[in-house]
């Protein structure tokens, strides 16, 4: 069994060296190649490509921009160069990159997703909506992965709407409820948005509908009824959310012994027994003061 464990450690630690080194190498390889012929361009460019997957930003920029000094105009350089420019926090020029590239192929949805995160971050979110909306209203007529889209677009769209203006949650809410209707149901964290935006719009009723959709599509529903109880504790309404605390601490019994004493539900089962103490003050403010 010693051997068998030593063995499989060092595999593991092969394949680690292995896919690191192994770029390391090619960077390596690159670099020799570039010695012999420091004129060009495309060198540069592939070398640029390869600090970009290492990681090691600054060597990728220096080496795109020594490609396109030397003459070096494919449009995958610019978008290349706005992705490090992104990442390096040069907002600005990221833009301007994203520009000349739109010059070749103002249709390319990778573009204009870029813009959008650019535009994003430098606060522009007139232009970063205008992006993203690009990507869905393009992307909808893709059959890649049934159309193409991803959870993440519509995100995106929906907080360049909240960032800009938090007048505009209605219609941040309605792309998140165009995505689930685009991508289905059941994706978690557009749901967990939804419900985000309906808190934020105060909207009761639809609320609540969206604490029963996470209750009943759930196999853990003890936390989901615990939140729900937290909700109906802030609206006064105490009874319900007693009786939603009961429904959390039979489901939190239920769970099995080692899950029970795990610090997520102990902490969990701390948390139904303050609120029930607090609703049981506003219930009966004498009994909860002898106690």
């Amino acid at each position: 069994m010693k051997e068998i464990l030593i063995l499989g450690f060092q595999f593991i630690s092969l394949c680690f060296v292995f896919g690191h080194g192994d770029l390391q190498e090619r960077i390596l390889a690159v670099s020799e190649k570039i010695a012999k012929d420091t004129a060009n361009p495309q060198l540069y460019f592939k070398r640029g490509h390869l600090y970009q997957q290492h990681e090691e930003a600054n060597k990728a920029l220096a080496d795109y921009l020594k490609a396109e000094k030397l003459g070096y105009r494919e449009k995958l350089l610019f978008f290349r160069k706005a992705e490090i420019y992104l990442k390096l926090g040069l907002l600005q020029e990221g833009i301007i990159s994203t520009k000349k590239y739109l010059k070749e192929d103002p249709e390319d949805i990778k573009i204009h997703r870029l813009r959008g995160d650019l535009f994003i971050q430098i606060g522009d979110f007139d232009s970063a909506i205008a992006a993203y909306k690009f990507v869905i209203e393009n992307t909808k007529n893709l059959t890649i992965s049934k159309t193409g889209l991803r959870p993440i677009n519509f995100l995106q769209l929906s907080e360049a709407y909240v960032n800009k203006d938090m007048s505009l949650i209605d219609s941040a809410l309605f792309v998140i409820e165009d995505g689930l209707s685009v991508l289905g149901g059941k994706i978690f964290f557009l749901q967990f948005k939804k419900l985000e935006y309906l808190k934020m719009l105060g909207d009761e009723e639809n609320i609540l509908c969206q604490y029963d959709y996470f209750i009943d599509s759930s196999k853990r529903k003890e936390k989901w009824f615990y939140r729900k109880a937290k909700y109906l504790f802030s609206k006064k309404k105490y009874q319900e959310a007693l009786e939603l605390l009961e429904s959390a601490s039979l489901a939190c019994q239920n769970l099995p012994l080692r899950i029970q004493n795990t610090k997520t539900t102990k902490s969990l089962m701390e948390g139904i027994a303050i609120l029930k103490n607090k609703i049981n003050s506003h219930e009966n403010p004498s009994k909860a003061k002898r106690e």
